[in-house]
């Protein structure tokens, strides 16, 4: 099966490893995000029991994060991260009762934090992870 979402929620992974950083200034640190995942689309290439599916839209629906993560003295953070976003599929002419998508993933991030204890501390950071799709499909 090919799906260009699996693409997209690579890079939301990525994002969001970087999107909801907490402020630590040394030390062990949690962090909890929610998200807004926005419209999207979904290719399946693949014939299953005779249906070809076609590409079908993905409708906007909520995400949240949990991180784990510890600053060191001197402006490095290393932090692991844990996502899942969700998403209905909207019906069409060969998924008459639509369906849902589940991503599930799994980040390692790496933060190096400027000015930091200042009023503003911009921060650049580089992620590595992975993330599992799971979709259903109700055909009838």
């Amino acid at each position: 099966m090919k799906s260009r979402i699996t693409k997209t929620v690579a890079l939301a992974a990525l994002m969001a490893g970087a999107a909801g950083v907490a402020n630590a200034t040394e030390g062990w640190y949690g962090r909890g995000d929610i998200g807004w995942s926005f419209d999207g689309e979904i290719d399946v290439s693949d014939d299953y029991q005779g249906y070809e599916f076609g590409s079908s839209t993905l409708e906007h629906d909520w995400s949240e994060h949990l991180g784990l993560g510890y600053a060191f003295q001197n402006g490095f953070r290393l932090e692991g991260e844990l996502g899942h976003r969700f998403n209905q599929i909207e019906p069409t002419d060969t998924i008459d009762a639509g369906g849902d998508v589940h991503a599930w993933s799994a980040m390692a991030n790496l933060f190096y934090d400027f000015n930091r204890g200042g009023s503003i501390e911009p921060y650049i950071g580089v992620g590595v992870g992975g993330a599992r799709l799971n979709y259903n499909v109700n055909d009838h």
